[in-house]
């Protein structure tokens, strides 16, 4: 009975401890070893693994990039829309224009009507920004009653 050890059976490492010559036949040594066809099947498998590995994660920085943006744009939609409601200057306007410092690259848009109801507005703010492949935009449309 022969034992493998590593790439040389036991037979041959005890052959050798007593100083004799060990033959490993050449069948013995090819069905160990790896033919070309089984390296480049394997680095094949293993570059389309790596590749769709990669595009995987390119396309989760992509989502978390927007999803940071939308989360950003919904703050500042926000803050227009109380910096209009604690003004307590309701008229019918429509106002515009760009952010600065931190959140430069987004921009704004606010319109405020009359309704039917007196005393009750309707206000909608829009806050749009461009991510490199689209302009993409977050809305917040609301009623505001006067005081």
């Amino acid at each position: 009975m022969q034992h493998r050890h590593g790439s040389v059976s036991l037979s041959c490492v005890v052959l050798r401890a007593r100083g004799r010559a060990c033959a490993v036949s050449e069948r013995e040594v090819r069905r160990r070893a790896f033919s070309l066809l089984e390296v480049m099947l394997a680095l094949t498998i293993f570059s389309v693994a790596l590749v769709s590995v990669i595009e995987w994660i390119a396309v989760q920085i992509r989502a978390e990039k927007l999803a940071e943006d939308t989360t950003r744009a919904a703050i500042l939609c926000q803050n227009i829309l109380e910096e209009v409601r604690y003004s307590g200057n309701y008229e019918e306007e429509t106002m515009n224009g760009a952010f600065e410092g931190h959140d430069l690259g987004f921009e704004w848009e606010y319109g405020m009507e009359e309704t039917d109801v007196e005393g009750l507005f309707t206000i909608k703010v829009v806050v749009s920004w461009s991510d490199g492949l689209a302009r993409k935009n977050h809305t917040i449309e609301t009623y505001l009653a006067e005081r």
